[in-house]
């Protein structure tokens, strides 16, 4: 798998503190045991006509779609992610909508792989570093793009 940049995630151990004369050093011990770095894989360009897996992060029935739509917007970029479809309708993403369990006409925030394994790891990853679970995961034929 591929990797684009991922951010440390670190827990430090409690401080502690040691006397030296009259200064009071405190000292937090980061170590790399500690950190955990999301892997967020790199994403595959939407080309018109051809297979890729979708991660669709917000859909508009969502009641909070605008706020959240915005906000994923803003997230894909400092992962490294250039090529997402923002305000698609899954009728141009073939397939998608079955797999969701939504009408067509749904609009959604989506980000493309050429793999599952690299789908499920943004999935994993855009969780984990954000605390927010994605609508779903389809394999799909990409329309609309031209």
């Amino acid at each position: 798998m591929q990797v684009t940049r991922g951010r440390a995630q670190c827990r430090t151990r409690p401080a502690t503190h040691r006397l030296l004369g009259a200064v009071l050093l405190s000292f937090i011990v980061v170590t790399a045991a500690s950190c955990a770095t999301q892997v967020f894989p790199v994403e595959k360009e939407p080309v018109h006509g051809e297979s890729a897996w979708g991660v669709y992060l917000v859909s508009d029935d969502d009641p909070s779609y605008s706020t959240a739509s915005a906000t994923a917007i803003d997230r894909l970029p400092e992962q490294g992610y250039h090529h997402l479809a923002f305000g698609v309708e899954l009728a141009c993403d073939q397939g998608s909508a079955a797999a969701l369990g939504k009408p067509d006409s749904t609009i959604a925030v989506a980000v493309y792989f050429s793999s599952e394994a690299n789908a499920d790891a943004f999935d994993t990853a855009y969780s984990d570093q954000y605390g927010d679970s994605v609508v779903g995961v389809a394999n799909v034929t990409t329309f609309c793009l031209d």
